[in-house]
């Protein structure tokens, strides 16, 4: 099987369509809505959209590949939806039981490895769901994409190799579901950042393989031949040249009992078991010190680039690691290796690597960086790697065709945080490549600088392999950059959502994007981030609000009765509240939930049955699901012989009194008896909040407890809750007056007869 790229089936046929326009080349396709984007651009209301990233026309162009992927709202998806979407005919049957999804599965994928970002659904735990859910040719949504791979898995259902379609096949066969029908998804994906929408769009628009690998290798053997001299060292015979791996930097420290300078790694590594000692004496007096009781020492030198004065915490080499041949070493720095690097500070900092400063006062994770004296992007590179990283980039970003410069600058980008000073050095892992801490911005006391070709040789032969099966389906994909809360869609034209949003304040994706934004020159706007983030002034209520507006913005291109899936990853309460509140708002019912990933804390058994089955009270029809169940029992189905869910039988109705049962989604009474469930748990905590007034609450929240508090003739909840209510509300709404005074009537008349 050959790796076609759009532009090799382009360049056979000679002619390309797209969005039911024919044009002569993939050239020319990318020309005409590149200057339709470009028009776009220039209207002032357009860039009024809420999310609309913080950057120049210029830049937004350069990185957009139109009308498939722009690094802005996409203004080409109303027609990419309409051009490929099918009406929704109401007197269509659809029909599909909940379906659970196993995010731990694909984890080891090398597709899924092709490019890290902060959170990841793996795109084999998404295929089985967007096989249950849809049918070739359908629209899938996710406007929380990150790095895109539901759209990998909605093109996997087309892409898929034999075998795993064999084992898809003979799972569902044994599980007595019909044989799923294969075929390709169209994908919307949205996210807010930049970075992640890059991710995904290189994802899922094809490239030519053979290309992308031959000038990946051009462009490390370039930057060898240009900057080679950096990376090499003298082997410890003093006459054999070796190339530098990687070189290990140390954290500079004063004893507090002398003042004198205390090389943390020096000192503190026990050089048997690679590990830091607990404690370790003072190299200069003999105290015995601890990391605790160290102060960091501070240099102050001229900033590289704003040529001004800078106050950083202090590092010295300690340690490089080399090859000579296929053989590893290890040795201090020597005098030739510190001249070496003497003259790499000398050079000019290269125009290529950002100067943006963080917003360190709105950033969770600014303490961690202003105090140690990084404030800027280019204060997070080591002369060296700032040189090496400044040269990828410049040859990746001046490739003059579209698809082959981004998946170049895909491939670079990668090396942004391994060759920064949030590196780690590990020394008990086996590779220093990437051993930064994922979801913070922490400079350890020991810091790793690897060579471009540590980090990137490896990636440029996986990266490679990964594609060398055709992975997208051309025309299938479209990516916008923006706000989930504003998608460009018409209504209900979208036939499945998969989704995994942003959880409170588990990750923030703006800030940690930041780093990589700045290299691309297309930055996040922040403000629609719906996360928890007290320093941007966003609590759990505003987190609920921002995601109310996008479940909002979900059921409306949603087609009615259809499905959502929703990936949670957050072990709080409070948080998977917000998340139900905002389902339930946005006008969807939950309708099953599963626990999966074994790393993640689980919620209490009781609680987990509360949320997801319904419990039947012993009174009314019994359910079909317990019904199957108690046909399927030895010991009570003789005493159903003629009977039917309808029975009074009460011995049969005890059987399965208080047993639980999944709803039906399809069932109008088992989703009313959802809704009202979640309702009701609404109403306990506007009944529990201490405050005297609500500040927020659902009224049809308010409605159900005060009827639900009614039928079990607890007024003193009803004239509780009231109170905490504005009195202007009461008084709007008949319901609510009506059984605030029949509670105050029945109130005061029992409180007669006691």
């Amino acid at each position: 099987m050959t790796d076609k790229s759009a532009e090799q089936v382009a360049i056979e046929s000679g002619r390309v369509e797209c969005l039911g326009v024919t044009f002569d080349s993939e050239d020319a396709r990318r020309q005409h809505f590149m200057a339709r984007l470009r028009e776009k651009l220039n209207d002032p209301e357009f860039r009024k959209i809420p999310g609309f990233p913080v950057a120049t026309d210029e830049d937004i162009l350069r990185l957009s590949d139109p009308p498939y992927f722009t690094a802005c709202p996409n203004p080409f998806l109303e027609e990419f939806v309409r051009h490929h979407a099918r009406p929704f005919d109401p007197a269509e049957v659809y029909r599909r039981e909940p379906f659970a999804v196993d995010v731990s599965v694909g984890k080891t994928d090398p597709l899924y490895k092709a490019h890290a970002y902060h959170t990841k659904v793996p795109h084999l735990a998404m295929v089985p769901s967007i096989l249950h859910y849809t049918r070739p040719g359908d629209i899938v949504l996710d406007g929380f994409a990150g790095s895109g791979m539901t759209g990998v898995a909605a093109q996997w259902c087309e892409s898929a190799p034999r075998s795993y379609r064999q084992r898809i096949e003979q799972e569902w066969k044994q599980e007595g579901r019909p044989a799923p029908e294969w075929g390709a998804r169209r994908v919307v994906l949205n996210d807010l950042g930049p970075a992640a929408t890059f991710i995904a769009a290189n994802y899922n628009l094809p490239f030519d393989v053979r290309a992308f690998t031959r000038k990946a290798q051009r462009i490390l053997d370039d930057v060898e031949r240009e900057l080679g001299w950096m990376y090499e060292t003298l082997h410890t015979d003093w006459k054999t040249k070796a190339r530098i791996n990687y070189t290990v930097w140390s954290q500079v420290f004063s004893c507090p009992e002398c003042s004198g300078e205390v090389v943390f790694l020096d000192e503190a590594l026990d050089e048997e078991s690679k590990r830091v000692r607990d404690e370790f004496p003072c190299p200069s007096c003999g105290a015995t010190l601890s990391k605790d009781n160290l102060e960091p020492a501070f240099e102050t030198t001229v900033d590289p680039a704003t040529e001004q004065p800078w106050k950083r915490v202090r590092f010295r080499p300690s340690l490089i690691q080399y090859t000579v041949g296929k053989k590893q070493h290890e040795k201090a720095p020597d005098n030739r290796d510190l001249a070496v690097l003497d003259r790499v500070v000398k050079l000019p900092s290269p125009a290529e690597v950002p100067r943006d400063r963080f917003p360190i006062e709105q950033m969770y994770h600014g303490s961690r960086l202003a105090p140690k004296g990084f404030s800027h992007v280019h204060h997070m590179f080591l002369p060296r790697a700032a040189q090496a990283l400044g040269s990828l980039w410049r040859k990746a970003a001046t490739e003059p065709d579209t698809r082959l410069r981004n998946i170049l600058l895909f491939f670079v980008e990668q090396a942004i945080w391994g060759m920064s000073v949030l590196a780690r050095y590990t020394p008990t892992h086996y590779s220093q490549v990437n051993q930064y801490l994922t979801g913070v911005y922490y400079v350890a006391s020991q810091i790793v600088d690897v060579s471009p070709w540590y980090i990137l040789a490896g990636k440029l032969s996986r990266l490679s392999s990964a594609f060398a099966r055709p992975v997208s389906v051309p025309g299938t994909a479209a990516v916008t950059t923006g706000t989930c809360a504003a998608l460009a869609m018409p209504d209900i034209s979208v036939d499945y959502v998969f989704t995994d949003p942003p959880f409170g304040a588990n990750i923030f994706y703006a800030d940690l994007n930041f780093l990589v934004e700045a290299w691309h020159r297309v930055r996040t706007d922040a403000a629609p981030e719906a996360i928890v983030d007290q320093p941007k002034k966003k609590g759990l209520h505003e987190y609920q609000e921002l995601m109310t507006q996008c479940f909002t913005e979900y059921c409306r291109v949603l087609k009615p009765g259809r499905w959502m899936t929703v990936v949670f990853h957050n072990s709080s309460n409070a948080v998977w509240n917000a998340i139900q509140e905002a389902m339930l708002a946005g006008g969807f019912v939950v309708a099953e939930q599963r626990a999966w990933d074994k790393h993640e804390q689980t919620l209490e058994l009781r609680a987990l049955l509360d949320q997801n089955f319904l419990a039947y009270p012993g009174t009314g029809p019994i359910p079909e699901p317990l019904w199957t169940w108690m046909q399927k029992s030895s010991s009570i189905r003789p005493t159903m012989k003629d009977q039917t869910p309808e029975t009074a039988n009460a011995q049969l109705r005890n059987e399965v009194k208080d047993r639980w049962y999944v709803p039906d989604p399809n069932r109008a009474t088992d989703l009313e008896k959802i809704r009202e469930r979640a309702l009701l748990k609404d109403f306990d905590t506007y009944r529990q909040a201490p405050q005297k007034k609500l500040r927020s609450f659902r009224l049809e929240a308010v409605r159900t407890g005060f009827r639900a508090a009614w039928a079990t003739r607890d007024y003193a909840t009803i004239l509780a809750v009231a109170d905490k209510m504005p009195e202007e509300v009461l008084q709007e709404d008949p319901q609510l007056l009506m059984w605030y005074d029949q509670a105050l009537a029945r109130s005061g008349a029992v409180g007669g007869t006691v």
